[in-house]
């Protein structure tokens, strides 16, 4: 019987260099974590820049389901996943770290290789596929476990009778008490702003001047300050990587500096970033004793709280990771008098040739760049390009949808409210410019690169996720309006469209 795919998600940032690696053992590396063999075969779209995500759909819920029993049979299973894809992720972004300031041009081709294979199939292959089952799949597309505790916790509501608002609290059980990437820069940056605020010359030089001038002013008159922002600018200048890039502009931190000062917003924020984890830690436990929870069922949200931070986690390593691996990757396309766009569409099992051999197709990778098909049945990926690629799809049998008449999406709430606003579909960091304050965000999913929109925006709203993704951890640390996991809001919506966002009750109705 024929197979009906479906795609799964669009991510806008992807390339060979961080897909394939990972995809050549994609369902075999479940199935030796306790998976099951339900994800062996996955097929990924690219065009342009944009990669669209395919599963078969009778295995892909059956898989999603088995994991979701696993989970609730043997906590600690998922607790002991969640173990792994910290290690591997730390180790993956440790490595990078080693090489980050490396001079790659005094490299031989063969030192070059080993550098290039060790970052993307050792590290990289490891880190991402670890983190497959905890945070994506158990939650992909149907949001099983997301939906599971949000069960669980209307129950316990509604065994108290008390006044609790439900995705409130939810956000609060779930959100963990421990900082990452962002949260570490962001205790810095404030620290920093802080010594500025201090320094009336230094408050005055970032409020007279353009973003672009501060750095320059400062280091004849505050050279110091000056050294400090910079030492922090090459620090995480990364942090919005992604898969691939680019990195911040100089000025950015000053640009944010600026903002601080001009709204008088310092205080605020250095008192809400000091207390945040303590404020956290005491809100889950009065929660929990408040609704009488079991120990057995505050397991289950220290499990999603540890998603919920692995998510970023995984993610910030693997885009500190692609960051470094694009320095080697600049240095193997200058060699081979190439792009880095073309370099990232090497399959990995080409670079040796490439390297080594001076063997490669130019015409190929750029016909996998415009269009092309990868097919993996968790062994070497096939790749189709070209009228391949297109005869490929035609074989299958993809789920169809009438779009044209819905006026109105549900979704989950991921942090309570209800507004009105203009539509604008925010999926890379080019379409940042688009973003005005108090629009609404539409986006396939969320990733750090979109955080200065989402920072403007009066509510978000994403295709995918469930209540412990991005998208829905953001929305809660700036108290915005959420809705995720409508599936289709970008398809149905476009630029321009005025909608309402029902938060409350999770639905988005365009007027």
């Amino acid at each position: 019987m024929k197979k009906t795919w479906f795609v799964a998600e669009s991510i806008p940032t992807m390339n060979y260099t961080v897909m394939l690696p990972v995809f050549a053992e994609y369902g075999r590396f479940i199935a030796r974590q306790g998976g099951g063999d339900y994800f062996n075969e996955v097929i990924w779209i690219f065009r342009d820049s944009n990669a669209d995500l395919c599963y078969a759909r009778e295995d892909f819920e059956t898989g999603i389901n088995f994991l979701l029993k696993k989970a609730l049979k043997n906590p600690a299973w998922p607790e002991k996943l969640n173990q792994s894809i910290f290690q591997y992720a730390k180790d993956y972004f440790n490595f990078a770290k080693k090489l980050e300031n490396k001079d790659f041009s005094k490299s031989s081709n063969s030192q070059l290789l080993k550098i290039y294979w060790r970052l993307v199939m050792n590290y990289q292959r490891k880190s991402h596929n670890s983190g497959q089952i905890t945070t994506w799949l158990i939650d992909a597309e149907k949001n099983l476990f997301s939906n599971h505790l949000l069960n669980l916790l209307k129950e316990k509501i509604d065994a108290s009778r008390q006044k609790v608002n439900l995705a409130e609290t939810f956000a609060w059980l779930t959100t963990p008490n421990r900082p990452g990437f962002l949260d570490r820069e962001s205790r810095e940056f404030l620290k920093i702003a802080g010594i500025f605020n201090r320094d009336k010359m230094a408050k005055k030089i970032v409020l007279v001047n353009e973003p672009a001038r501060i750095s320059s002013v400062l280091k004849l008159k505050r050279p110091k300050l000056e050294d400090l922002m910079r030492r922090h600018y090459k620090k995480y200048l990364w942090i919005y990587y992604t898969y691939q890039g680019p990195v911040l502009e100089p000025d950015y931190f000053y640009e944010i500096l600026r903002g601080i000062f001009k709204t008088g917003d310092l205080k605020k924020f250095q008192v809400q970033r000091a207390g945040r984890f303590k404020e956290i830690k005491k809100q889950r436990a009065d929660l929990f004793k408040k609704l009488k929870f079991s120990r057995a069922e505050i397991r289950f949200f220290d499990i999603a709280a540890d998603i919920v931070y692995l998510k970023a986690f995984r993610k910030d390593c693997m885009y500190f990771g692609s960051y470094v691996t694009d320095k080697v990757s600049k240095e193997i396309a200058r060699r081979l008098n190439l792009t880095l766009k073309q370099v990232r569409y090497f399959a990995y099992w080409e670079m040796k040739d490439a390297l080594l051999k001076n063997k490669f197709k130019v015409d190929v990778l750029n016909q996998r760049y415009k269009f092309s098909v990868v097919y993996t049945d968790s062994f070497r990926p096939k790749i189709y390009t070209g009228k391949a690629a297109q005869k490929f799809l035609n074989n299958l049998r993809f789920e169809k949808q009438d779009l044209t008449e819905i006026k109105e999406l549900k979704g989950l709430t991921a942090y309570p409210g209800k507004v009105k606003g203009i539509v604008k579909i925010i999926e890379t960091a080019d379409d940042l410019k688009k973003m005005n304050q108090g629009d609404i965000l539409l986006s396939e999913t969320t990733y750090p690169a979109l955080v200065p929109a989402m920072k403007k925006a009066a509510a978000i709203v994403t295709n995918v996720g469930g209540l412990t993704c991005h998208a829905a951890i953001v929305a809660r640390e700036l108290k915005i309006p959420c809705v995720i996991g409508t599936k289709i809001a970008t398809r149905v919506l476009k630029d321009g469209d005025k909608v309402e966002v029902d938060a409350n009750e999770g639905w988005v109705r365009k007027l």
